[in-house]
């Protein structure tokens, strides 16, 4: 019950969040990201720069972003709403919702304009997922969990419109905190981002 009330509420901030402290309208972006599955830890091995070990599984997803505001010119708030299709060993859906903060403005933003974001928020699997429930023994595994999104983007100074990046997809259990979960997984890929009005990051 309490992780339904959770995403109710995210689903909720998604549809009626102001904009404000931006002097331009809305803006809206669409992107697909693919990427391929690994069971390593996410602090201790991925971001630690260690050798990824990858399993045959992939997730392809569809995002809908909306900027939210931005409270100065080198940060911005936005939302994301996921749909997502895995493959290979793992064959279910995944829908997802975040909250997104993004700090651009870079010193080498004078050659390619470039981004970092941070996302928090959750995700739900149509089925537990079969990988995360083949994990360490005596790890739990469930539908529902915390969704962690890091990302890299880069949008070329010629156009305002297109972007690419690349992305860390993580669920996670939060240490025990969600059901008992102290597992979770990772999808580490590249995504291709359409911005419907030219924009500047």
């Amino acid at each position: 019950m309490k992780i339904k009330s959770t995403l109710l509420v995210v689903l909720f901030l998604l549809g009626n969040a102001p904009v404000h402290g931006d002097t331009v309208a809305p803006r809206s972006n669409w992107s697909v990201f693919t990427g391929k599955y690994t069971s390593d830890g996410l602090p201790d091995e991925i971001l630690m720069n260690q050798p990824i070990e990858f399993q045959d599984a992939w997730i392809s997803v569809l995002n809908y972003g909306r900027h939210l505001s931005k409270p100065t010119p080198s940060r911005r708030w936005e939302a994301e709403a996921q749909f997502g299709i895995h493959r290979g060993l793992q064959d279910h859906h995944e829908f997802n919702v975040a909250m997104i903060h993004r700090w651009s403005d870079w010193p080498w933003d004078g050659l390619i304009d470039t981004s970092f974001a941070l996302g928090v928020g959750v995700s739900w699997a149509a089925e537990v997922p079969a990988l995360e429930a083949q994990g360490e023994p005596g790890e739990q595994a469930t539908r529902t969990l915390l969704y962690l999104a890091l990302e890299f983007e880069a949008m070329p100074r010629h156009t305002r419109r297109w972007s690419v990046y690349g992305r860390i997809h993580h669920r996670s259990g939060v240490f025990g905190t969600i059901k008992g979960v102290h597992g979770g997984s990772d999808h580490v890929g590249i995504g291709l981002r359409w911005y419907p009005a030219a924009t500047r990051q």
